[in-house]
């Protein structure tokens, strides 16, 4: 961390953890007037730390005004709707953004998801700390984007409330057994939902702005192959969200499809990268679609693994 280019502190997160926050913000007033260093650490499962999110004074970056772990109180799952289990929750993403116009300076959008598990908490927090607004998610969310103009927060990643064979008319796939999903919430100040968020069939209450998923299955199983599916949101100059899919072996550029979605989750165009023009064998873009989630045909018994990440 540096301030008019002198090297303040150094942060070393360890092998195999990644600083996913640093910012330099002045908090307004009410909350001081002074400016803080924003730091939050994504850890490698399974390890222990005793912090994961904190504020430190820019001019004594030793002192500590606030911090947040990784475990109840900090976070507390609400009742699971399938077999989850645990307590440690890994920081994931963490951003900047003007949300709450009624809440002094700017928040911070946290992304914390359950240790080998997919429970996903989205929160927003003040620059004191304090949790604003809270909603839970079941399956890994990769990334958030915030859409001021229409009030939106924007989600990516997968459902993970049951596979899809457990969905109405659809068999199950390869390697890409859960869906991928982009969804919309629409954040309100005070708002602390300790529930899931609703979709076709599945047990959540929280009912989101809209939910797609990308469609067909089958398509999507050969286009992933037997790798992870990268989703990363960006925005477009008419803040439309854009969901750029890159999918391929680490280590190479992968074959990415970019989807571009209206503020209404339905798509206005697809573009292949120029990797995914020259790979052979791979899904003609025009069969994809975004479209409503399936719903839920069969739950799976309470001692499946079928809510395990991602």
């Amino acid at each position: 961390m540096s301030k008019g280019g002198k090297v303040i502190k150094e942060w070393n997160p360890g092998a195999g953890n990644t600083i996913v926050l640093s910012r330099i913000v002045t908090r307004p007033a009410e909350l001081g007037g002074d400016r803080v260093i924003l730091l939050g650490f994504r850890y490698r499962p399974w390890s222990d730390p005793k912090v994961q999110l904190c504020a430190l004074d820019l001019d004594e970056p030793e002192k500590v005004l606030w911090s947040k772990k990784h475990r109840a109180p900090d976070i507390e799952m609400p009742e699971p709707i399938s077999t989850q289990k645990g307590d440690y929750f890994r920081l994931e993403i963490a951003k900047v953004a003007e949300i709450f116009a009624q809440s002094p300076g700017a928040e911070i959008i946290t992304v914390h998801a359950l240790d080998r598990w997919s429970a996903t908490v989205v929160r927003i927090m003040g620059l004191d700390g304090s949790v604003l607004y809270e909603l839970w998610h079941d399956g890994m969310i990769k990334d958030i984007k915030w859409l001021p103009r229409e009030g939106l927060l924007i989600a990516c990643g997968y459902n993970s409330e049951v596979l899809w064979r457990d969905r109405e008319g659809h068999p199950q796939v390869q390697y890409m057994p859960r869906p991928i999903v982009i969804f919309a919430i629409r954040p309100e100040l005070g708002k602390i939902y300790r529930e899931w968020v609703r979709t076709p069939g599945g047990a959540g209450t929280v009912s989101p702005v809209w939910y797609r998923c990308l469609l067909p299955p089958l398509a999507v199983d050969s286009l992933v192959g037997g790798n992870e599916a990268d989703c990363i949101l960006r925005t477009s100059t008419n803040e439309a969200a854009s969901v750029d899919f890159g999918l391929g072996p680490k280590g190479e550029k992968p074959p990415a499809l970019i989807f571009s979605l209206d503020v209404t989750g339905r798509p206005v165009d697809v573009s292949p990268s120029d990797t995914y023009r020259i790979r052979e064998g791979l899904p003609d873009p025009e069969v994809f679609w975004f479209g409503d989630l399936p719903p839920i045909d069969r739950l799976p018994p309470r001692d499946t693994d079928s809510t395990e990440p991602p």
